[in-house]
């Protein structure tokens, strides 16, 4: 009689990493929650030490949302404050191919250093210390940093890295003495005499919670700061600019400002109709800038973490995108319009949607579209692959064409350009000083975009240089930028 023999092949994975595993794609419990975490909050220092925090785990939601993108806007229900499952570590994994950000390598500039700028890049004492909401104080270094950029850009032809061993120099000497290594409650600190009197923490609550978290510092540093020191730093890598001590100085000092800016749902904001637990929407102008972050860094680290929560993030956001080009988490109406006309958009529920659709819309579009422009450097095919990209930039050629137009009445209701007006919902818009576009939130995409894939977007786009700049890629005038033949 024969005898079979089996062989069983076991393999033995420790649980504990089973069940970290696991709980990556769960909601984070570990942030802190409770009516008793806001008292706290608000009436106590618990200034963030930046030299004291560890990585955190990377957070993007799941939703939905696609499945209401056919309904009408007015029916659309895909937000809601609820814990979400975690999807920023989604297989398959993904990777950075390239050191290369939002501007290719292949870009030059057609136009050197501009007088009408500053030009001097400095870091200070008083501004520097701290992350925290300074208004357009945070875009000191964007501005300045972008025309040396564009100087580079002009010059690199020639083999001239002047400008760029400039930025480096700066950088350098920030990290050097740790600047930006604080971040302060700004729901405790935005009534302190101290933060009054050297202008921090100028955004406290807002009326859609009672604690406001890290929401405006986090988007704050973001815009003026630290995606701009991102898309530089992965420059000066590529340029082979740093020795090796000053690269690994600036990197390390880089990396505490992005475990930072990952704050846990909806940026640590707690609302009683939440029962205190932080909770995030799908991709809207709170959180859409983090994803561009994500990408960035997982492209200056080598990061396949970071990379694939960027590239999760953006498949998340491509999914609000509705066949028009609008937004379903921001071109919608208002629940109670007449009141919102009536009393404006401080009043709860009113800063959202409605005659707020053009502005809100416009600042997640314009990320959504950098997010792009990052990915097809990458190797992605945005235009085959995401084909609603481009549906964004014919909706915002649009709302500068015909903000009338029955397309807008019909997704959020109508209103008159003085109602518009009156609430500054076309600031974005702008054509010259009067009334200037926030610099995260202008036409600048459209430029870059037709730089990118040859389009005529950006015919639109006043002649205006708030409005040509992208400071996020170190960009003070696109219309400036061409492709190298």
């Amino acid at each position: 009689m024969k005898q079979i023999y089996f062989f069983i092949f076991i393999i033995f994975i420790p649980f504990k990493l089973l069940s970290h595993q696991s709980d990556l794609h769960k909601y984070p419990e570990n942030w802190e929650k409770g009516k008793s975490y806001v008292n706290k909050f608000r009436n106590e220092d618990m200034t963030i030490n930046l030299d004291e925090i560890f990585k955190p785990t990377l957070y993007i939601p799941e939703h939905d949302c696609e499945k209401q993108l056919e309904l009408p806007a007015n029916q659309v229900d895909c937000a809601g404050a609820k814990k979400r499952k975690n999807i920023a570590y989604d297989h398959p994994e993904e990777n950075p191919k390239k050191l290369i950000g939002g501007i290719s390598d292949k870009i030059f500039s057609n136009c050197p250093i501009s007088n009408q700028e500053k030009q001097s890049i400095f870091f200070s004492d008083k501004f520097d210390k701290i992350i925290a909401p300074q208004a357009w104080s945070n875009w000191r270094h964007s501005w300045p940093m972008s025309n040396k950029m564009q100087d580079y850009r002009y010059n690199k032809e020639k083999d001239n890295y002047a400008s760029l061993i400039y930025i480096k120099d700066k950088l350098v000497e920030a990290a050097n003495k740790n600047f930006l290594s604080k971040a302060p409650n700004c729901d405790y600190w935005k009534n302190q005499e101290i933060a009054k009197n050297d202008n921090y923490c100028l955004l406290g609550s807002g009326d859609h919670g009672e604690m406001e978290g890290w929401d405006s510092s986090v988007n704050e540093f973001l815009w003026g700061t630290l995606l701009m020191f991102l898309e530089v730093h992965i420059t000066i890598i590529r340029e082979d600019i740093y020795t090796e001590k000053e690269k690994i100085l600036v990197h390390n000092w880089l990396e505490k400002k992005v475990w930072f800016v990952e704050r846990g749902p909806g940026n640590g904001t707690l609302a009683k109709k939440t029962s205190y637990t932080p909770v995030e929407d799908p991709p809207n102008h709170h959180t859409i800038s983090k994803i561009l972050m994500f990408l960035l860094w997982g492209i200056a680290d080598q990061n396949s973490e970071y990379f694939t929560a960027g590239v999760r993030g953006f498949e998340s956001a491509y999914d609000v995108i509705r066949q028009d080009g609008s937004i379903i988490t921001e071109h919608y109406p208002h629940s109670s319009k007449q009141k919102c006309i009536k009393d404006g958009p401080d009043i709860v529920g009113c800063g959202h949607g409605g005659f707020n659709s053009f502005d809100r819309g416009n600042l997640t579009s314009r990320f959504i579209v950098l997010i792009a422009l990052v990915l097809e450097n990458q190797g992605y095919d945005i235009k085959t692959n995401f084909p609603k990209i481009e549906k964004i930039l014919e909706f915002t050629k649009l709302s500068v064409e015909d903000p009338l137009n029955k397309k807008f009445s019909k997704l959020w209701g109508k209103y008159s350009m003085n109602d518009y007006q009156k609430w500054n919902s076309l600031r974005y818009q702008s054509v010259d000083d009067s009334n200037p576009p926030m610099p995260q939130n202008n036409l600048g995409h459209l430029v870059l975009w037709d730089l990118a894939f040859e389009d005529n977007y950006s015919s639109v786009v006043p002649d205006y240089s708030n409005q040509k700049s992208v400071p996020e890629f170190g960009v003070l005038d696109g219309t400036c930028l061409d492709k190298k033949l």
